[in-house]
């Protein structure tokens, strides 16, 4: 949350951002691990 705080996220959107990130990180952690 800081970092988002920190690149001018506005608190509504936070929650958005959040869940894109952990579906990027799901996505790049499958090409990983195959």
């Amino acid at each position: 949350r800081r970092t988002l705080t920190k690149f001018g996220y506005p608190p509504d959107k936070q929650l958005i951002a959040t869940e894109t990130i952990l579906k990027q990180a799901e996505l790049f952690a499958d090409d990983w691990v195959s």
